[in-house]
Parts: structure tokens; sequence; C-alpha cells
């Protein structure tokens, strides 16, 4: 929490406001995904919420849905989900 709260705290200082994306883990597949990554980050983003598949994402809406679908597909088990989430901290 110290961290989002240092987040915050920094971007109120510059008057600016959060960047906040969401992605998916895995989606569309391990290299793309973290090119996502990487791209959201170079864009500015404050804070990168990422997402895990699950076999019912429906109330997350009809994107979010797909998204989802497309991770579960490649079979990505947890410990692939871990590995991606480890290597967003190259662009970090």
């Amino acid at each position: 929490m110290d961290r989002y709260n240092r987040t915050f705290t920094q971007l109120k200082k510059q008057g600016r406001s959060a960047f906040i994306p969401f992605t998916v883990i895995g989606d569309p597949g391990t290299k793309t995904s973290l090119a996502v990554v990487k791209k959201v980050l170079d864009a500015g983003a404050a804070i990168l919420e990422r997402g895990m598949s699950f076999s019912a994402p429906i109330p997350d809406g009809p994107v979010n849905h797909r998204a989802g679908t497309r991770a579960l597909k490649k079979r990505l088990n947890p410990a692939g989900r871990c590995r991606l989430i480890k290597g967003v901290g190259q662009f970090t």
C-alpha cells in the first residue's frame, strides 16, 4: 500500500491524474503480453493492473471476457503467470 500512497502523492504534487491500465496476464500470448506491458509503461502508466484469466469472466464485461478466454486457450499455468508478472520488473 505504501507504493500506491507514494505514487498518488507524487502525482498530486505534479498536478497529474493516474493512468492505470488493465491487461490480462498472458493475453494474447506471453511475448505479446509483455510487449503490451512495456508499451503502457512507456506511455506513462502510473500503476498497472494485471488480471488473471479464469473460467467465467463474464462479470468483467465482454472485452475482458474475450481477453481471459484467449489467455486460457494458451494454457498458461500459475507458475507461467508468475513468471510473466516477474518479467514486468525488467521494465520498471
